[in-house]
C-alpha cells in the first residue's frame, strides 16, 4: 500500500466550442466561395441571354422595317407604272392538220374526196358500157 500524500487526479475536458466555431467559419467561407462562383456564372449566363434576346429583337425590328420599306416602294412603283397588262387567253392546242402546218379547205367541201384529173391517160378508170 502506498501511503503518500498527494491530491486526487482531475480530468480536464478541452473546450470544443472554439473548434466548432472555427469549423463553422471555414465551412461558411467554402460555401460562400462556391455560391459566389455559381452566382457569378448565373449572372454571366443571364446577361448573355439578355444580349441574345436584345439582338433578336433588333433583328426582328430591322426585318419589319425592311418589309415595310419594300411594300411602300412597291406601292409607289405600282402607282407610277399602273396596272399590269391583261394576260392573253389560253388557246387550245393545235392538233391534226393544224399541227403539221398543212393548209386545207375548211367546212363541208373539205370532207369530199377530190378527183384527180389526168389528161394524159388513156382511161380514167372502170368504164362500163
Amino acid at each position: 500500500m502506498c501511503m503518500g500524500g498527494g491530491s486526487a487526479a482531475t480530468i480536464t475536458v478541452p473546450d470544443y466550442e472554439q473548434y466548432d466555431q472555427q469549423f463553422d467559419l471555414q465551412k461558411a467561407a467554402i460555401e460562400q466561395a462556391a455560391s459566389t462562383s455559381t452566382l457569378t456564372a448565373q449572372a454571366d449566363l443571364n446577361s448573355a441571354l439578355r444580349a441574345k434576346q436584345d439582338a433578336a429583337t433588333q433583328l426582328l425590328v430591322a426585318k419589319q422595317q425592311q418589309a415595310d420599306d419594300t411594300n411602300a416602294a412597291a406601292m409607289r412603283l405600282a402607282q407610277v407604272v399602273g396596272p399590269p397588262p391583261r394576260e392573253e387567253h389560253a388557246k387550245p392546242p393545235e392538233i391534226g392538220v393544224d399541227e403539221r402546218g398543212l393548209k386545207t379547205k375548211k367546212g363541208k367541201s373539205s370532207l369530199r374526196i377530190g378527183k384527180v384529173a389526168t389528161t394524159s391517160g388513156k382511161g380514167s378508170g372502170l368504164n362500163i358500157t
